[in-house]
């Protein structure tokens, strides 16, 4: 069981391959992309994220989300999902 917080990262296939380096795996996945809705933020919370390797990671994106039970059982689809990396 996956006990994480993290609800969703979408890359594109360059992005993966230069963070996992499995190119011939996700050329065997099949995926559809997700239409996501824009949501206006109802909070003003934010978290302090700190780069440490800035050339790596040239752009970071985060999402604060609230009312996430982090007690429940995930999905076989994510687990299955997250054995594969």
């Amino acid at each position: 069981m996956l006990n994480d917080q993290l609800i969703g990262v979408l890359f594109n296939e360059e992005q993966i391959v230069k963070c996992w380096g499995k190119k011939a795996l996700l050329n065997e996945l099949e995926f559809n992309v997700t239409q996501i809705n824009p949501h206006a933020v109802e909070h003003q919370e934010t978290l302090d994220v700190k780069i440490s390797a800035p050339e790596a990671c040239p752009r970071y994106l985060g999402r604060l989300i609230k009312g996430v039970n982090a007690t429940a059982e995930t999905p076989l689809w994510m687990q299955e999902l997250c054995v594969l990396f």
